[in-house]
């Protein structure tokens, strides 16, 4: 199998705003995903969605549309999966849409590796006084349902603070997602049934920052395939450049997720009618133009593999995620 693994890691900007969003008090720091929320992303739809003028939410937000408020204490661990003492959960984005810029997703990238930090917004109006020392991000809108990131609030230096909120006053919690991917190949090798063991170079590529949206979109979405490309000319190995000879055939099935794998296999099948003759590898992407980023494989031995009309190719891509 193929394995490709991306790396997780958020930061919260909390804000304590009075009744004409006026800021009282703030702080930015880092956030703990939960064992819980690497699942939840795993079976998430990664997609930008628009659901309504309250709560728009970017790139990877459905395993964090909702935020949870408490009054407890205990230390963040990943193996929890509600605060310690709810108060309040909502997912409302108090008038902070698209349009104001501040649920947004943007992309960066180096030599090594390309990465997406997507921001959304989540705003409490409280009734009542409370003094809110917790916070956490869920799929679920019900009360104490599971979270995928549970944290203290703390000031800038890390240290956890009380919040003190009066009646009127709101809670504004801005968190940016960020997730890295490797660039550049690695040496693999991929067991081929009645071929046994191949020699073959991965990576992911990319080629420009156009289009890049939907590569993480569509191809590294955990509950979705892209469109699978036999690769049937030499093009070298280079993680900049889209691989030649793009005309989509085959399938990329994915296959169900089992949690606490924090994992998924995307199964990609060329059938006898499919890449046929000299095979230098497969590349997928979410569309037929070269400018669209992707991941692709090439084998280096043998190179390429011959295949005909006999033969059914199956080869699984495992895309895993990880705190980091």
């Amino acid at each position: 199998m193929l394995e490709l693994t991306a790396r997780m890691s958020g930061r919260t900007t909390w804000t304590l705003l009075d009744e004409h969003d006026r800021v009282l008090d703030g702080a930015e720091h880092s956030n703990l995903i939960l064992n819980a929320g690497l699942d939840a992303f795993m079976v998430g739809n990664s997609t930008t969605f628009w659901s309504g003028s309250n709560y728009p939410y970017p790139l990877f937000g459905q395993f964090r549309r909702y935020l949870a408020l408490g009054t407890g204490s205990t230390a963040p661990a990943v193996t929890q999966t509600t605060l310690a003492a709810e108060v309040a959960r909502t997912d409302s984005g108090g008038g902070f849409d698209g349009g104001s810029g501040e649920i947004r997703s943007a992309f960066s990238s180096t030599v090594n590796s390309m990465s997406v930090h997507a921001t959304h917004v989540r705003v409490h109006t409280f009734s009542s006084p409370y003094n809110i020392t917790e916070y956490g991000l869920s799929a679920s809108s019900g009360a104490n349902g599971a979270l995928s990131i549970r944290e203290l609030f703390r000031d800038g230096g890390g240290t956890p603070v009380a919040i003190s909120v009066q009646a009127g006053q709101k809670i504004k919690v801005t968190h940016t997602l960020t997730v890295t991917l490797p660039l550049g190949f690695q040496d693999v090798t991929q067991p081929v049934t009645n071929l046994g063991n191949l020699s073959a170079k991965q990576s992911f590529y990319r080629v420009n920052d156009t289009n890049v949206a939907d590569f993480w979109s569509y191809v590294f979405n955990p509950t979705s395939g892209g469109i699978l490309y036999p690769q049937m000319v030499a093009d070298g190995f280079n993680a900049a450049v889209a691989p030649g000879s793009r005309s989509a055939a085959g399938t990329i099935t994915v296959q169900p997720y089992t949690n606490g794998t924090y994992s998924r296999v995307k199964r990609c099948v060329l059938d006898v009618a499919d890449g046929n003759g000299n095979l230098y590898g497969i590349a997928i992407s979410s569309n037929t133009v070269d400018g669209y980023t992707g991941w692709r494989m090439g084998f280096t031995n043998p190179a390429p593999l011959v295949k005909d009309n006999t033969k059914k190719l199956t080869l699984d891509v495992v895309q895993s995620i990880a705190r980091g």
